[in-house]
């Protein structure tokens, strides 16, 4: 409700942690999921619900759990974040990978965050957010994933969400314009 008085387009959530029972977590997330995105079916609101993707091992957010949601509801989209998906998966991100994924739910439009981040390793291979930094500071790399969206055409919108808002924008704009996109 406050989104369609805001008119805005999409409204993000972080869902949730497994707890003890995944499973049953994830069935939990799907039928609150389905209750909101009913409410902005039934109500006729111009507004998506965005399930972002998560840089913690216990949280409810993989690229692919997210997928599989919205798959089956209606008015829900993938928010992506690319801090937590490599994050999560130890310093590891495969941009091509991610855009293959998503292209199942023939999005019109991508909604993305993007920052730089520090992360502690857990297991072999596994990593769990620490906090967002400056994207000069750490990973992943932003130009990568500006060239596979310039290549593939998305339109997707990109909001900062490092501790430098302005300086990272301006980065990330001059990052588009280097590789030859018009603003």
């Amino acid at each position: 409700e406050r989104g369609v008085a805001m008119n805005a387009t999409i409204v993000v959530a972080h869902v949730g942690y497994y707890g003890k029972n995944k499973e049953k977590s994830i069935e939990m997330i799907y039928k609150a999921c389905k209750e909101i995105t009913e409410l902005i079916e039934k109500n006729g609101w111009s507004i998506e619900f965005g399930l972002e993707t998560m840089g913690k091992q216990a949280s409810f957010g993989t690229l692919d759990e997210i997928i599989n949601l919205c798959k089956k509801l209606k008015h829900l989209v993938p928010y992506l974040d690319p801090a937590h998906l490599y994050a999560r998966a130890g310093g590891q991100i495969n941009f091509k990978e991610i855009f293959d994924k998503l292209e199942v739910l023939k999005l019109k439009q991508i909604h993305s965050h993007f920052s730089g981040i520090k992360y502690s390793l857990v297991g072999i291979g596994r990593g769990n957010e620490k906090n967002h930094v400056p994207m000069k500071e750490a990973g992943p790399d932003f130009e990568e994933f500006a060239k596979e969206i310039l290549k593939r055409k998305i339109d997707i919108t990109i909001i900062s969400e490092s501790p430098v808002l302005e300086v990272d924008s301006f980065y990330m704009k001059e990052v588009f314009e280097k590789l030859g996109y018009k603003f």
